[in-house]
């Protein structure tokens, strides 16, 4: 009777949390890659490396750093987009990132740069948020209040770039990414958690 006790309540507590894991490939770039990721980066000079000395989880972080030029770094894109089966969803999509911007002088430029990242499912963005260009880590973490629900894909990714007109002649300007994770949970139904609550009752009943 007491595994009967014990194989109920696990059965309901896996059933009702769901197995979490990390959807994105080569997330905190421990492959000293972008490797699983789709780029969009036309910044003149632009190019990334791999960090073990500014890092925020496991060994390596991913750096896009923009040399000298003359012009607006814009939209600068790394994004993942995964296949699901239609259905509904909760999403927790968490990590860290830093972005700078300087001018010609060397004198930290906070409003020059931002960095947003983005949340969408079938195209169609369901969170983000942006930071200033602070050369500080900052850590995010979203998880959708309620079931989301998809068609087909879903998507996590972040943009950069520079504000309209906030930039000089030889400025510089860079990002650096750690530890993106998206999570995604398929919600239990209601019936199937109310069985196995009835299941557990029955069986300390049972016991009594």
């Amino acid at each position: 009777m007491k595994r009967t006790v014990v194989f109920a309540v696990s059965l309901l507590v896996l059933c009702a949390l769901g197995a979490w894991a990390n959807d994105l490939t080569n997330g905190s770039f421990e492959w000293r890659s972008t490797d699983g990721w789709s780029r969009r980066t036309p910044t003149p000079g632009g190019g990334w490396s791999f960090l073990t000395d500014d890092v925020q989880d496991g060994v390596y972080s991913a750096r896009f750093g923009f040399a000298p030029y003359q012009g607006p770094s814009d939209h600068n894109h790394l994004w993942q987009e995964k296949t699901v089966p239609a259905g509904d969803y909760i999403y927790t999509l968490s990590g860290w990132l830093k972005r700078n911007c300087v001018d010609k002088f060397g004198n930290q430029k906070p409003g020059w740069g931002y960095a947003r990242v983005e949340l969408a499912v079938d195209s169609v963005v369901v969170w983000s948020q942006t930071f200033d260009s602070d050369n500080q880590w900052h850590y995010f973490s979203y998880t959708t209040p309620e079931p989301v629900h998809v068609n087909s894909k879903k998507s996590a990714g972040v943009w950069w770039g520079l504000s309209a007109g906030m930039y000089d002649d030889k400025h510089e300007d860079w990002i650096i990414l750690d530890g993106f994770v998206l999570e995604t949970v398929v919600p239990e139904p209601v019936s199937a958690t109310m069985l196995l609550f009835g299941l557990a009752g029955l069986a300390l009943k049972r016991r009594k």
